[in-house]
């Protein structure tokens, strides 16, 4: 199985993307124990495409991604994957498109995307001190919006968190999962969504 972890430099304050690097925090996530492992760091302020390329860059014409996971921060519907609050440069609903050159990269059957920032699924906004976000299953929330936008565009089953993630690359509470034909559902305390 290929994994290809993307970090934002400055992802949960620079602790997630040493910690990535170095493999400390990889061999906590059963999904990525004992399978190849790449990691790109994202540039700051650098647009989606620009991550899209970087990803690209660590596929082999011959090999399949399993994995993406996106580490950064994040707030309903948004990942900064180009740096903390870049709003501006966000991989959000209307610039999901833009990884839709990815969706060749992934196995025909085993397609997952994991965002692990704060919040992404939540349908409000969680402002520090918060920890809590909102998920009532409104197909017209925005963490629920852009996942299956992000779901559609590159055909993967994508999960991400509710409430906000204690820099980890492994999920730790509640999250959703968006599919590509527009489904969804909540886990509860969850780990991983696991390949059967």
């Amino acid at each position: 199985m290929l994994i290809v972890i993307a970090v934002a430099q400055d992802a949960h304050n620079g602790v997630i993307s040493h910690s990535i690097i170095k493999g400390v925090e990889r061999e906590k996530d059963p999904i990525i124990r004992g399978h190849t492992v790449r990691t790109v760091r994202l540039p700051l302020h650098a647009p989606p495409n620009t991550a899209v390329a970087l990803i690209r860059k660590q596929i082999s014409p011959s090999e399949k991604m399993d994995v993406l996971k996106l580490c950064s921060h994040g707030d309903y519907g948004q990942v900064f994957l180009a740096g903390q609050d870049d709003k501006d440069n966000a991989l959000k609903f209307d610039s999901a498109n833009l990884f839709a050159p990815l969706r060749d990269c992934f196995h025909p059957y085993r397609r997952m995307i994991h965002i692990h920032g704060c919040a992404v699924a939540s349908e409000t906004s969680v402002p520090p001190p918060a920890i809590q976000g909102t998920f009532t299953g409104d197909r017209n929330g925005v963490g629920l919006e852009f996942m299956t936008e992000l779901a559609k565009w590159t055909r993967c089953t994508v999960q991400a968190n509710v409430n906000v993630e204690w820099g980890q690359v492994y999920f730790t509470g509640d999250t959703v999962l968006a599919y590509p034909n527009g489904k969804f559902c909540r886990l509860k305390g969850s780990g991983p969504a696991q390949f059967k």
